[in-house]
């Protein structure tokens, strides 16, 4: 390859071939490109190959009536793929996911190396953290079911012993502002 030809590869305009192909451009850099191509021998090379990449491309997906996708296909494709997976359900799945999560344990300690105790420490204080707010949620919630069963109680003895009216409706307004609560505590957890 001579000097010439080298010097028009490095200033050959080859990125602006597909924008020529897309006929994206100005009239006047349409023109320059087209002076340009029909001197220059590997612009022009690159060009062809491009119109018959292009051309290929446009017969390959000119009859779409070829592949036709049914209506269900996702359904069919998730109910193959759901019906496929065994998931943990084998005892063999269960003994190689408890064994590789023992093995990434053990590359993690490697890693870890002088942190170890460290870590350990921290997971501790963690675990003694979580162990008293779960003790005293459930003392919280233990401590409430008895008292409402004190309450209960109480109420009950007054409709079977006294039998006066106005208690019938006060236990009835208790019962039915407990549910009401209830029924807001829950949503307001749930959200």
């Amino acid at each position: 390859m001579d000097l010439q030809t080298a010097k028009n590869d490095e200033s050959c305009p080859r990125a602006e071939i597909a924008v020529y192909l897309d006929g994206e451009f100005s009239p006047a850099a349409e023109l320059a490109f087209e002076r340009h191509v029909a001197v220059c021998k590997s612009c022009l090379a690159e060009l062809n190959l491009q119109k018959k990449m292009l051309s290929a491309l446009n017969f390959a997906f000119d009859d779409r009536a070829e592949i036709e996708i049914p209506k269900n296909f996702a359904k069919i494709v998730a109910a193959t793929a759901e019906s496929g997976v065994s998931g943990l359900r084998s005892k063999d799945e269960r003994f190689r996911a408890l064994f590789l999560c023992a093995v990434l344990f053990l590359i993690v300690l490697a890693g870890l190396g002088a942190e170890t105790e460290k870590v350990f420490a921290a997971f501790g204080v963690f675990a003694e953290q979580t162990a008293v707010v779960a003790g005293f949620v459930f003392h919280s919630v233990y401590n409430f079911a008895l008292g409402l069963c004190v309450v209960t109680r109480s109420l009950s003895q007054q409709i079977i012993f006294g039998s006066s009216f106005s208690v019938s409706i006060i236990i009835g307004l208790f019962l039915v502002s407990f549910v009401a609560l209830s029924h807001l505590v829950i949503r307001y957890n749930r959200q």
